[in-house]
């Protein structure tokens, strides 16, 4: 059913929101020392492949990996492990909808930034106003595709 998927996709975003900032609150006085570096690194290289949804949506997920494994946060590696299949399901049914924005880069690195300085309200405000921003966005192209 058609007008089912924009719910679906809407309560999706929002619970990856909501486990996102978990994790975050999780592991933000656990990172290791290059954790933050590595996570750049990774969300560089998520920009590279945002025209290939399907690998662009693996890349996008590895940045928040890479920060949870630095912090060894086993359960919060398991839980993304477990999201990684529905999001790259969710990747498929979208498209180059997904695509992320031109902020992307510039987003995580202001999260990254705040978790060098152990700052967890910051990092987290900072990564909820992206994700609300790309959330919006991605259903105002979903709405209109329709």
């Amino acid at each position: 059913d058609a007008s089912a998927t924009p719910v679906l996709v809407r309560d999706l975003l929002r619970l990856r929101r909501s486990l996102m900032a978990e994790i975050l609150s999780m592991i933000t006085g656990r990172l290791g020392p290059d954790a933050t570096s590595m996570a750049r690194k990774m969300a560089r290289e998520s920009w590279e492949q945002r025209t290939t949804t399907a690998r662009y949506a693996t890349a996008d997920l590895d940045v928040l990996r890479s920060l949870v494994s630095s912090a060894k946060c086993l359960p919060a590696l398991w839980m993304l492990n477990q999201m990684s299949g529905i999001y790259s399901d969710l990747a498929k049914s979208l498209g180059t909808t997904l695509a992320p924005p031109e902020s992307y880069v510039a987003a995580w690195d202001g999260v990254l930034e705040a978790l060098d300085q152990r700052d967890h309200d910051t990092a987290l405000a900072r990564l909820n106003q992206y994700l609300e921003g790309h959330d919006e966005r991605l259903m105002a192209l979903l709405e209109l595709i329709q």
